[in-house]
């Protein structure tokens, strides 16, 4: 595998000088996911080729600190039609980035690798779909509700660019540099650290009680 799948400053230093780059980058390779909190990370959401606001805010500044643009992140909150809008990006598909320079329109002539895999992979999954029948237990959790509550709060970067912050909010399919969606309500210089996702230690009377959950579910 070549450094420049999975090593995030190889592949900035392949982006473009300026913001536009590398905030169209992150808008088109790196697809949306809803989750609570930064959980992977720049080289995590790199690697992954997904993230949630917080983690692909934390790329797109990665990717601007390694061009030498000073970035903070904007905090705010989507409103209910954003927030149904970003959660029909979670089912796209995010552009496949070449090495160098910017995506080449798709060839014609019949479907490229990507699209062969995604469609055996469709075809495979509803002959097993098929086959289980009503032995497949329905996903009922989370519910579309509780996913779009966990989109808030949003985070986007803002650039500093000929002396003014600049939003840069990739979220959407016709984001652009100036044009932000959500209500702002603070700024950081870094991410806060009740956005990061974190690791306890769980009470012996917890750990008891996920013990007789986990035992009486089996």
């Amino acid at each position: 595998m070549p450094p420049i799948d999975w090593d995030v400053d190889v592949r900035a230093d392949t982006l473009g000088p300026g913001v536009e780059p590398s905030f169209t980058f992150v808008r088109d390779a790196i697809r949306y996911e809803a989750y609570a909190g930064a959980l992977r990370g720049p080289s995590g959401t790199y690697t992954a080729r997904a993230g949630n606001s917080i983690d692909r805010a934390l790329l797109l500044a990665h990717l601007l600190e390694r061009k030498h643009v000073a970035t903070q992140f904007a905090i705010g909150t989507l409103t209910p039609a954003d927030g149904e809008r970003l959660w029909q990006r979670i089912f796209e598909t995010s552009v496949v980035w070449p090495a160098h320079g910017q995506p080449a329109a798709p060839a014609s002539g019949g479907p490229t690798l990507h699209q062969r895999i995604r469609e055996r992979a469709e075809r495979d999954y509803q002959t097993v779909r098929t086959a289980l029948g009503t032995r497949l237990t329905p996903v009922t959790q989370p519910t579309r509700d509780q996913v779009v509550v966990e989109m808030n709060p949003h985070v986007w970067v803002q650039a500093q660019v000929d002396g003014r912050w600049v939003d840069l909010d990739p979220s959407f399919p016709d984001a652009t540099p100036g044009k932000g969606f959500a209500a702002m309500e603070r700024t950081a210089s870094e991410l806060p650290a009740d956005l990061y996702q974190r690791v306890g230690r769980a009470s012996e009377s917890e750990a008891a009680r996920a013990a007789f959950q986990l035992a009486s579910n089996k």
